[in-house]
């Protein structure tokens, strides 16, 4: 699992059941694995896409609600589980999952696909 999907599956956990909201969670989770890297810690795509699928109702646990301002990143991360959903054997390639997460070829992902297979693989989105 990569460091950003680490960083989803323990804010997911985190934001389950309402113990914390999925913004603080993803801080929270970003400052235990990022402590001495604030660039890492503030980095905006992973945590919109974490956000947008929380926002959407689909982490575990978490109620859909308005928990970001990134549409295009929140958009990315709905793609992305719809894909999986229809199609699981994408979530061995982050790449291949990015291509249907994006409708812009030109785009690469900066760690959106990363979150969402996290997720996938820990079991934390909403089937």
């Amino acid at each position: 699992m990569t460091a950003y999907g680490e960083v989803a599956a323990t804010a997911a956990k985190l934001a389950a059941n309402g113990i914390h909201a999925p913004p603080d969670a993803w801080r929270i989770a970003c400052e235990q694995r990022f402590p001495n890297s604030s660039s890492q810690r503030s980095k905006g795509c992973p945590k919109g896409a974490f956000l947008g699928l929380c926002s959407a109702g689909l982490v575990r646990g978490v109620p859909a609600g308005n928990y970001t301002r990134s549409r295009l990143n929140a958009d990315y991360a709905v793609n992305g589980f719809e894909a999986l959903r229809s199609n699981p054997s994408l979530v061995s390639s982050a790449q291949r999952l990015w291509r249907h997460m994006s409708p812009d070829p030109s785009k690469v992902h900066n760690s959106q696909a990363d979150v969402v297979i996290a997720l996938f693989e820990s079991d934390l989105l909403a089937t």
